[in-house]
């Protein structure tokens, strides 16, 4: 059970690899760029999965014991919360990323040339900020439900997310260097997230399970 969510975790940390392996042939300063404006854009998604966190035992219990309606109603939650708190903080991002950038990175060789490529990678990042919090919240929902769907199905589709990544920014970087890194990054974890959230219909995680687990049940009593 464990070669699973080792083989999610190294795919979803593949994707700082291929951002690496492409940016080093950019010019001086481009991989600092990414960096840092990873780092800042983590943060909001950092802090709403740490909300999500809160409430993971009540799902792990609730799809243990196959009360798959009251999963849903868990899972919905945390996925609104942290999306909400996602977009907010990615608004803000976009809106403030010259001052967030000059406040916390803009002292000694960071000068002002460094502080607009990372202002203008961070925007293009918290574009994938909503996919990046998807993922973390749902991930845990398959973990829970074990079987080789819920094991593997995030390893592979976190593989398609990162061979997306790969592609795109091969042929992004020419035009748009560190920046079509960042939009690739963006558009490779959208689509995991978007076949994660298709794949929860297949687990049995879905609003119309959930009522006909509970009308079978109701017919047993």
């Amino acid at each position: 059970a464990l070669l699973p969510i080792i083989a999610f975790t190294l795919l979803r940390q593949g994707q700082v690899l291929v951002e690496r392996v492409l940016a080093a042939d950019l010019p001086a300063g481009a991989i600092s760029h990414l960096n840092y404006a990873q780092k800042i854009a983590q943060v909001p998604m950092v802090v709403s999965l740490m909300l999500a966190t809160v409430t993971y035992p009540h799902l792990a219990r609730s799809i243990a014991a196959g009360d798959t309606r009251r999963a849903w109603r868990l899972l919905v939650r945390d996925l609104a919360t942290a999306a909400a708190v996602t977009v907010t903080a990615a608004a803000l991002l976009v809106a403030f990323a010259p001052a967030i950038v000059d406040v916390l990175l803009r002292r000694g060789a960071f000068d002002a040339a460094a502080a607009t490529a990372t202002e203008h990678v961070l925007r293009l990042y918290t574009i994938g900020l909503l996919g990046h919090t998807v993922v973390g919240v749902v991930c845990r929902a398959y973990f829970c439900a074990g079987g080789w769907r819920g094991l593997w199905y995030p390893a592979l589709a976190m593989a398609a997310g990162l061979a997306l990544t790969a592609a795109l920014a091969a042929a992004l970087v020419p035009g748009m260097a560190q920046g079509g890194i960042a939009l690739a990054n963006a558009a490779g974890i959208t689509v995991t997230a978007a076949l994660m959230l298709a794949g929860l219909q297949r687990l049995g995680l879905s609003p119309l399970r959930g009522a006909v687990t509970t009308v079978r049940e109701g017919e047993r009593v």
